[in-house]
């Protein structure tokens, strides 16, 4: 009895410190103990000497200096200024939104996984916010905020001293020139770790100025790794984290940035916008927890793949935390309003034609998964009968009430029932029309769409000039659509009506190649996989026809308006591609600097828009064009070099031999108008 009893003593302790280190955290230490245990350290000892050596600086200079770094860097945690925090951050939450709404099935896996592992969180990042929204949401949940990575931008006064001591440490944008500070970050981060504290980073590396997810960058991923695998620190997992805005509070000085204004430094001052942003409501904020990624699973699978390819594996794991974060990135009606606007190919749309189209986006986003947000699930599950009775479909009565299921019942039965795809999307869209309208009032409130009414009907329109920021909230969500997007456009620039498997294949090669900076696509190793399952989604919505013994794909005439839809979600970004292309067209052979070129990207694309040539105002992109420009230097267009006495500057210029002809020419064959018309039938099955 005694044996049992001091077992159960020592699971019962066990469990009891597996929670309380989920709650409160491991025991907190003074950041100048942390400062002389990191500078102590025989690992760290070592590389400081290597250093010093090196570069013949004196030992007691090299930690003097060490010490004001690791100052600089470190967090000064303190789990009252978190309280604080919490406390203070309530009102002005309940102020400037109408809600967090918090995925609590994936925070569960979370909350297990932190009893036994250290926990890393990736968050997207689209909001100066998100540094504070993730940490508010896991203390309310009772789960102790993370160490969070930040930028030096952010520690000015008095704002600062407050994010440091709630967790926040900070890093400098660049330190690939500074092995000292590069070897004291490292340590740093290891020691974090080591201490048991959760990690916060953004993949990122910045925020996003076009609602897409940027791509990733791999520095303080390489760091972590390598601590890994050097044994520091183990049990390690990633935990991908979405965070959606209905409206953020950037969105005025992203419109700005994107049209070739630089980006305002962070400042004192800068603080006093705060005051204008308490006065207006920016709608819900929406946090999705992903499935964890174990680091130990995924090396033991990933390095035997890659042969130990530690580089090569480091980029798949990044693009995996990318896809998972767009994986629970919830669908809410503010992203779905500005698709359909800015998709349109009319001027202006009534609702009923709204209605129809938004049916068809549900539709398709629940046929691919994607967690719809709670108002927008709650509104389809109260109007369930209503949207199956036009499709006469009897498969989900058995979830019903008794009030549905007998309403649904006694019309199927009805003589004068119609099947018809357009009452179903028509249907489903008017079960969204509460949080529509709210989406479309907030639109309104904030200028970015204008309503008039004529003959009994509303119409719903954009000014060019509100176009590309409202493209930020559309692209919130273009990724659920990617795939079968690039097989719409790589079938509109297919020849012909019909068009080999073979030939298709590296058409979208091709234009997955093009687009590789602005979307996040499947890996390699699924081209095939993914491929061929969208060739069958497009089959079954009699969308073409696709003879398998012949492997040979037969378009339709005319182009189904479903196909032209999903063609629109890529047309504003290749439209920035073929504009980057022509403006390296009017360049001669010296160099320029790589913020001059793209300026005059701007101003053609201006010009171009002007005059009928571009299609989307949103094209005309300067982050679109800014990669754009990133990818015909690897392609080998342009050559770049760093040149500059003090502050190195990129610049760019054509390479030699080349013909920019060519690349204007594929990049234009991608792009043509939409054919179809607002409200048209976008479904054929």
């Amino acid at each position: 009895a005694h044996l049992v009893a001091s077992e159960l003593r020592d699971v019962l302790r066990r469990t009891l410190n597996q929670e309380e280190r989920v709650v409160v955290g491991p025991l907190v230490k003074s950041a100048a103990q942390l400062r002389n245990e990191i500078l102590m350290d025989p690992r760290n000892q070592e590389i400081l000497t290597t250093i010093a050596t090196s570069k013949e600086i004196e030992r007691t200079r090299l930690i003097k200096t060490s010490r004001s770094i690791l100052q600089e860097i470190a967090a000064n945690f303190s789990i009252l200024s978190i309280k604080f925090m919490g406390a203070g951050l309530t009102p002005i939450f309940q102020r400037i939104y109408s809600g967090i709404e918090v995925d609590h099935i994936g925070l569960e896996r979370v909350r297990k996984q932190a009893l036994t592992k250290r926990i890393v969180y990736v968050p997207s990042h689209k909001s100066h916010i998100d540094y504070l929204v993730l940490s508010f949401v896991l203390f309310n949940e009772g789960i102790i905020p993370p160490h969070i990575a930040a930028g030096t931008n952010l520690n000015i006064w008095p704002i600062g001293g407050l994010f440091r001591s709630s967790g926040a440490f900070f890093l400098r944008r660049s330190f690939a020139n500074d092995p000292l500070y590069a070897a004291l970050f490292h340590a740093y981060l290891i020691k974090i770790l080591e201490e048991g504290f959760a990690l916060e980073f953004f993949i990122e590396g910045t925020r996003s100025r076009t609602g897409r997810l940027n791509t990733p960058r791999y520095g303080m991923l390489n760091m972590i790794v390598d601590a890994f695998l050097a044994g520091d620190v183990k049990n390690l997992v990633f935990v991908p984290v979405s965070i959606a805005y209905e409206e953020v509070i950037e969105s005025r000085s992203y419109r700005k940035e994107q049209t070739g204004h630089e980006k305002r430094k962070e400042s004192s001052f800068a603080l006093l916008k705060l005051v204008t942003i308490l006065r207006k409501k920016y709608g819900k904020v929406h946090v999705g927890f992903g499935d964890p990624v174990s680091l130990e699973d995924f090396l033991a699978t990933e390095q035997a793949a890659e042969k130990e390819d530690l580089s090569r594996t480091v980029r798949r794991l990044a693009y995996r935390l990318i896809h998972r974060i767009n994986d629970v990135t919830r669908i809410t009606a503010n992203a779905v309003i500005a698709m359909i606007l800015l998709n349109s190919p009319a001027r202006e749309l009534s609702w009923d034609a709204i209605a129809k189209e938004v049916g068809f986006v549900i539709a398709y986003l629940r046929e691919h998964n994607a967690p719809l947000s709670r108002v927008l699930q709650e509104n389809m599950d109260a109007h369930i009968a209503t949207i199956l009775l036009p499709a006469h479909d009897t498969k989900q009565l058995e979830p019903m009430d008794e009030f549905d299921r007998e309403f649904l019942e006694s019309n199927l039965n009805s003589d004068s029932k119609v099947s018809m795809i357009s009452l179903v999307d028509a249907a489903r869209g008017e079960a969204m029309r509460s949080p529509l309208l709210e989406a479309l009032d907030l639109f309104k409130e904030s200028g970015l769409v204008q309503q008039r009414s004529e003959d009994n009907r509303t119409l719903y329109s954009i000014k060019p000039s509100n176009r590309l920021e409202l493209a930020f909230y559309k692209n919130n969500i273009v990724h659920y659509f990617t795939n079968d997007a690039v097989l719409a456009t790589s079938l509109f620039a297919c020849e012909g009506r019909k068009v080999s498997l073979k030939a298709l294949q590296e058409v979208v090669l091709e234009l997955s190649g093009l687009m590789k900076f602005e979307f996040c696509f499947e890996e390699k190793s699924r081209f095939n996989e993914t491929l061929n399952g969208t060739i069958q989604y497009f089959v079954a919505r009699n969308w073409i026809e696709y003879d398998a013994a012949e492997e040979m794909i037969q378009k339709l005439d005319p182009t189904p308006a479903g196909v032209e839809f999903l063609r629109s979600m890529m047309v504003d970004a290749l439209e920035s591609y073929n504009l980057a292309a022509r403006t390296l067209a009017e360049l001669d052979k010296e160099w320029i600097a790589a913020k001059i070129l793209v300026k005059r990207g701007l101003a053609l694309g201006r010009k171009l828009y002007a005059d009928g040539s571009l299609l989307f105002a949103e094209s005309n992109s300067r982050f679109a064009l800014a990669n754009a420009f990133k990818l015909y230097r690897d392609l080998g267009y342009i050559e770049q070099r760093k040149h500059g006495q003090k502050r190195k500057v990129r610049q760019y210029r054509l390479a030699s031999e080349i013909n920019i002809e060519d690349l204007i020419i594929k990049t234009q064959r991608f792009i043509g108008r939409l054919d179809r018309r607002a409200g048209e039938l976008l479904r054929k099955s």
